[in-house]
């Protein structure tokens, strides 16, 4: 009676190992998200990606995690993969490196030169806008640089600081051969990223 009372209760704690492992399995799943990566070798491949941890402190991962099958994820940076995509949202691994002071910084993209790093795209053209994430110290929650690069160049622009807003001045130099676009900057009749590479896509 004794060595069945054993067995029963040996069974009963697999059971809730069985339960509680697949529990923490489903939980953890629901916080990947359908998307797919691209390879070095521009091989696609879907599945289910993370990148950030939310809630009260926010944290983005330096690798995507991304599963396809099994319970382990593994762990991409930006050197291994081109890009990755999660729902709506597409980043790509670039060539970063960061130099000049706070009110002048210059980001060069050259092969070899810095670090890669993975950048969201947020519209892309002759003048492409790219968000550069990273973590508030003061909040504890993921902002952004706002940056332009445009086509074949092999830099990136800062196109705000803070609480300034738009850099006017250098988005003057910037746009040295585009009268009419700094004027209409100057006259803050556009008055956000956006609107400047939009209005850039369609003019030049």
């Amino acid at each position: 009676m004794y060595s069945i009372f054993l067995k029963k209760q040996f069974l009963s704690y697999l059971l809730f190992i069985l339960l509680t492992i697949l529990t923490t399995s489903s939980n953890a799943q629901k916080r990947y998200e359908k998307g797919y990566i691209v390879k070095n070798k521009n091989d696609t491949i879907y599945g289910n990606l993370k990148d950030r941890k939310a809630g009260n402190y926010q944290k983005l991962y330096k690798k995507v995690r991304f599963k396809k099958n099994g319970l382990f994820p593994k762990k991409y940076n930006p050197s291994k993969i081109q890009a990755y995509t999660i729902n709506d949202s597409h980043f790509e691994s670039k060539w970063m490196k960061q130099s000049g002071g706070i009110f002048n910084e210059r980001y060069t993209s050259i092969e070899g030169k810095g670090n890669k790093v993975f950048l969201k795209v947020v519209k892309k053209g002759n003048l492409s806008l790219y968000h550069l994430e990273y973590i508030d110290l003061e909040s504890s929650y993921i902002d952004y640089i706002p940056l332009f690069k445009k086509k074949n160049e092999t830099y990136f622009i800062r196109v705000t600081q803070g609480l300034f807003g738009l850099k006017k001045k250098a988005l003057s130099n910037y746009f040295s051969e585009n009268e009419e676009l700094i004027r209409l900057i100057n006259e803050k009749k556009l008055t956000s990223p956006i609107e400047i590479v939009e209005y850039y896509n369609e003019n030049y």
